[in-house]
């Protein structure tokens, strides 16, 4: 992979392991970023839809992640920054159908009354 590439990478895991989320939570984040180059390497060499997909799989995880962690207007501005950095890098390295969307959080569900 390119060095504007690693740099992007070494971007987003600084912004993570700056973040105040959890150890376990830094700790996953940071094994889904540590997949891309390879697997972004295999996609540039064969375009096979497969690492796409695995790729998306990763980036979602990582917000999914970074989503769990406690909310604050820290952790929802890193989570925004990951988010389009993400979305930067699957359109500068071709991949520009991968849509990267950070998950929202979950709503309480209401009571129904018996």
């Amino acid at each position: 992979m390119t060095a504007a590439f690693r740099a992007e990478l070494a971007g987003i895991t600084r912004l993570v392991q700056a973040a105040t989320i959890t150890d376990e939570t830094r700790h996953s984040a940071a094994w889904c970023i540590d997949q891309l180059p390879n697997l972004y390497g295999r996609h540039c060499q064969t375009h096979e839809s497969r690492y796409g997909d695995e790729i998306l799989r990763l980036e979602r995880a990582v917000l999914g992640k970074l989503a769990e962690a406690p909310s604050g207007p820290e952790v929802q501005a890193v989570v925004e920054a990951v988010e389009g950095r993400f979305r930067l890098l699957t359109e500068q390295f071709g991949l520009p159908g991968l849509a990267v969307k950070a998950p929202r959080s979950p709503r309480p569900r209401s009571k129904k009354a018996s």
